[in-house]
Order: C-alpha cells, then structure tokens, then sequence
C-alpha cells in the first residue's frame, strides 16, 4: 500500500484540531509510511505558522509540531519523496480538465491527488470533502 495525504491530514496530525483524534488514530493503526512532496510538506508548516498567527496553536504547540514532522522524517514516518514536475503538472492538467467544472476543486488541491497519480499512491488521506471527491474519482481509496 502507497499512502499520500494532503495538508488538512497532515495538519491534524501535527496539530490540534477537531480531525487530530481521527489523524492520530489511522497513523497508529496504519504501519504505511506516508510520502510527503515538497509541495505537501510546505503547505503544512505554513498551515501550521499560519495557525500559531491566528492564535488557533501556541508558539510551543508550532515548535513542537515542526519538531515532531522533523522526527517522523528520520523515522520514516514520513517519507520525503521527489516529483518529477512534468509528469505533475501534465497530471495537474488532466484532471483540472475532467474534474474541475463539476467538483469546483482548486488548484492546489489538485496538485496534491496529482502528486498521489504519479507516485502510484493507492491511498489519499484527508479532512477536506471536495478533495476527497476528486481522490475517489481518480481511483483513490479515501480514509481516514
């Protein structure tokens, strides 16, 4: 089994929020490493700072965040994958095409299901709706 994800998975993982139960629970059950692009894991640390700026996390809740994507790396936890950026964006292309008028997904949204296409993923973690449509519809099994 190949595991992707998206930010709003990584997120609750490394955060604290209403999805961190039901993260933490499918890493604990789940012995799969999870691929993380570089595009992935910049999404998530800004989504992380972006959360101690609007008060959501506290300074230490970040560092320790930071500190734990950082440990699950060594541990391979998380798995730093590259992306080979023409098969990406041919992929990003593709399925904007087919799916974009009738899942009003956003682009960066559809970077990420890309990304899992080209690496072969089999499993698309996330919390957000649309996306997990847009994974589904490209063959994606969807959890947690």
């Amino acid at each position: 089994m190949t595991v992707t994800a998206d930010a709003s998975f990584l997120v609750s993982l490394y955060g604290v929020d209403v999805n961190t139960p039901a993260a933490r629970a499918w890493m604990a059950a789940n012995a799969e490493p999870v691929l993380l692009t570089g595009a992935l894991r910049f999404e998530t640390e800004n989504a992380l700072r972006l959360a101690c700026f609007r008060g959501r996390i506290t300074a230490a809740e970040l560092a320790q965040a930071l500190s734990e994507i950082e440990s699950d790396l060594a541990q391979g936890i998380l798995i730093d994958v590259p992306l080979a950026s023409d098969l990406h964006w041919e992929a990003c292309r593709r399925i904007s095409t087919a799916h974009t008028l009738t899942t009003g997904s956003r682009a960066y949204d559809i970077t990420h299901v890309a990304a899992a296409l080209v690496l072969r993923a089999d499993v698309f973690l996330s919390f957000d709706g649309r996306q997990r449509t847009l994974a589904k519809l490209m063959g994606l099994h969807g959890a947690p």
